[in-house]
């Protein structure tokens, strides 16, 4: 995959000549103790959701629990896709993070085709391509569903009642009840199911840098049966810790291509004052809105003009902008407004702002 190769910013050479930093992409994703001059470069994280599935095109109540199924993505999601790497114009990717799920897959590869012609149809970006690590991890990968993997809402209501519905979808340690043994014994030797995490580089060559119980102390060897919202979080947390905040740190700009539900597990650590146990429920995700984060490093005499920020990990801040919308009370900026989030158990939803996965 090939996108626009960004000129980065300028440093000091030992002779006190300008010149270009040269962007060297590193072989491993947990290299957190590398560290240079560089470390207070500003990184970013845009944060988007898949484009809508085969399986969530229909009306609210035929909309399925997909979780771990591998579905693609309908044709409206490839649009989605695409629309989402134009409004990124601008915006110079320097790694992505991706789940091992198709419909998230076929989501990233549109959008870096997308943002690749765009580079091209851009003036000045003539010899400006580059590829880009690619890290695809089991970690990223939807809510796992359980039982209730394959219903609509409409099947599961009627099954189980309103009231223990809500409470497995909207709760925080609360899974639903776990995938037959049939089933979660034919699915588990499948690809998309495995706990492993994959560096894609140059000319399309892969590396595994964990699987199983691995230096990331993987707490599964085989796929959950079913999984909360914490049990989300808990494995998306060592991705973040050794893989995503260190580039942050480095000042790169990070693409990362997840489900309605590791989307909000991820911003339980960026935005832990308003994704809470208690708010994440109701927070919707809409497909393919990318969210933006800017992010720096604190250190002895950094700038403090920016105008809030707090730390998500170590000295590492996400810094506030001024206008944050009251309405979507998120520390990243949405570069297209996403529909109102509603409380949990509300009737009706927004087109393409579904928590099934």
């Amino acid at each position: 995959m090939r996108v626009p190769c960004r000129r980065l910013h300028p440093q000091l050479s030992a002779k006190g000549t300008r010149r270009p930093f040269q962007y060297s992409s590193s072989n491993s994703i947990d290299d957190q103790h590398r560290s240079s001059h560089l470390d207070a470069l500003p990184g970013r994280l845009i944060v988007v959701r898949h484009g809508q599935s085969v399986w969530n095109k229909g009306s609210n109540q035929l909309e399925r629990f997909t979780g771990w199924t591998n579905v693609g993505l309908s044709e409206n999601g490839q649009r989605q896709a695409v629309q989402a790497a134009r409004k990124l114009h601008g915006y110079s990717i320097d790694c992505a993070y991706v789940s091992l799920l198709q419909r998230s897959q076929t989501t990233l590869r549109l959008m870096l085709e997308e943002l690749n012609d765009q580079g091209r149809r851009s003036e000045g970006y003539d010899d400006l391509t580059t590829d880009i690590p690619v890290i695809s991890s089991w970690r990223l990968n939807e809510r796992h569903y359980g039982a209730l993997t394959g219903q609509s809402k409409l099947q599961a209501e009627q099954l189980f009642g309103k009231a223990q519905l809500d409470l497995w979808r909207y709760s925080y340690k609360i899974p639903p009840p776990p995938m037959d043994p049939d089933t979660f014994s034919s699915w588990k030797h499948q690809a998309h199911c495995q706990m492993a995490t994959y560096i894609h580089h140059r000319h399309n060559r892969s590396r595994v840098i964990e699987k199983g119980n691995s230096v990331w102390d993987s707490s599964r060897a085989v796929m959950p049966r079913s999984e909360a919202f914490f049990d989300v979080l808990q494995r998306i947390v060592p991705l973040w810790k050794y893989g995503i905040a260190p580039r942050l740190a480095r000042g790169e700009t990070v693409l990362l291509v997840g489900h309605a539900n590791s989307v909000k597990a991820l911003l339980c650590l960026l935005d832990p004052h308003t994704v809470t146990p208690t708010s994440i429920g109701a927070l919707k995700i809409p497909n393919t809105t990318p969210l933006v984060y800017q992010l720096i490093r604190d250190y002895p005499g950094a700038s403090t003009s920016v105008p809030a920020s707090f730390p998500v990990l170590g000295d590492l801040r996400v810094v506030i902008p001024p206008s944050n919308s009251t309405r979507y009370p998120l520390s990243g900026t949405w570069l297209e407004d996403p529909p109102v989030a509603r409380d949990a158990g509300t009737a009706v939803e927004e087109p393409n702002a579904s928590v099934l996965g």
